[in-house]
């Protein structure tokens, strides 16, 4: 079994994170339609839209997450290899 396999290796290569890539259709409509809704109530004000997301299992504590669009995330860090 490789690295790649047992996911112990990021699949971008960077000095401060650690980059997992998923491709395709991963995204569910729920989610598709938080991040329209967090991008529509950021129009015109000048904040980046963030979708937090609270996965829970019964009787299992909840995970927390933070997702953000690429384009959000590369004008924050400064640009699209993050120079900033």
């Amino acid at each position: 079994m490789t690295g790649r396999q047992r996911g112990d290796q990021p699949d971008v290569e960077h000095p401060t994170y650690a980059i997992e890539v998923k491709a395709g259709k991963v995204m569910s409509p729920r989610l598709r339609e938080g991040m329209a809704q967090a991008v529509a109530a950021a129009v015109g004000t000048g904040k980046t839209p963030l979708l937090c997301v609270s996965h829970s299992v019964l009787h299992h504590p909840s995970e927390q997450y933070v997702v953000m669009r690429l384009e959000d995330f590369q004008a924050w860090m400064g640009g699209p290899g993050g120079e900033g």
